[in-house]
């Protein structure tokens, strides 16, 4: 049995205009965003897959399959941010005029890969998300209340 390719050309913007097909296609552009800024982290601090999934308490082959698209946990994104020493912000906005913006940014992000010990499962004595967690600062969360 041989595969068939589409081979017609289409036009994007004409998906786009189906409000549920453009919000789709904006969440996972937006994912593919945030997962390649992650990836190029990764490679800036010179870390390998392999050394950020010891870090996150996983395989190799998770690591890649987060890298190369899906749609993770954020507890993994943060999971990820935090072996590879990347700083997460998050910005909650609203054009509603009643509804409250938060921005934070996430407290372990001044940790750099250096500082990441590596220790086996059985060896640790404590969890790793309770070690060295730095406090949060109040200049570190800004609440914004839109009128």
């Amino acid at each position: 049995m041989t595969e068939q390719h589409l081979t017609e050309d289409f036009d994007l913007d004409e998906f786009l205009v189906d409000d549920e097909f453009r919000e789709a296609f904006e969440d996972a552009e937006f994912r593919a965003t945030v997962l390649s800024a992650l990836r190029s982290v990764r490679k800036g601090q010179k870390l390998t897959q392999r050394d950020v999934a010891q870090a996150m308490g996983t395989s190799q082959s998770a690591v890649s399959d987060l890298e190369n698209g899906g749609d993770p946990y954020f507890s993994t994104l943060q999971r990820y941010a935090r072996a590879v020493g990347a700083q997460l912000r998050i910005v909650v906005d609203s054009t509603s005029s009643n509804v409250t913006s938060l921005t934070s940014t996430l407290p372990y992000a001044n940790r750099a890969p250096s500082s990441v010990k590596f220790q086996p499962k059985e060896q640790r004595s404590t969890p790793l998300h309770s070690v060295e967690r730095a406090a949060r600062t109040a200049s570190e969360m800004t609440f914004v209340r839109a009128s």
